[in-house]
C-alpha cells in the first residue's frame, strides 16, 4: 500500500508541477479551473488521511477510500472543463484511475 501511495503522491505532485510551469495556463485561481484544483488538494488529504488509519489499523479506513475515490471522480470530472490541453496531466490521471 505504502508504495502505490508515493505513487499516487508523485502523480499528484507531477500535475501541480504542470500548473506551475503552464505559465499561467493552469491556475488554481482561476474560477473555471478552481474545481479541478479543489478536487487534487481534496484528493491529497484522502491519501493522508488513509494512509493513517490504515497504519493505525482504523475501521474507518474504508470511509477514506471512498472519500478518495470522490474527490479522483472530482478531479477527472473537472479536468476537461479547465480549457486547457496537457497531455502529460491527462496521462497523471489515467495513471492515477
Amino acid at each position: 500500500m505504502v508504495d502505490r501511495r508515493i505513487g499516487r503522491e508523485r502523480l499528484i505532485a507531477g500535475i501541480l508541477k504542470e500548473s506551475k510551469g503552464s505559465k499561467g495556463k493552469l491556475d488554481p485561481k482561476n474560477k473555471q479551473q478552481a474545481p479541478f484544483f479543489a478536487g487534487l488538494k481534496e484528493l491529497q488529504g484522502a491519501l493522508a488521511d488513509s494512509e493513517k488509519k490504515l497504519k493505525a489499523k482504523d475501521k474507518k479506513v474504508f470511509e477514506a477510500l471512498s472519500k478518495g475515490s470522490e474527490a479522483l471522480a472530482k478531479v477527472k470530472t473537472s479536468w476537461p472543463r479547465v480549457g486547457v490541453a496537457n497531455p502529460k496531466v491527462d496521462g497523471y490521471l489515467t495513471k492515477l484511475d
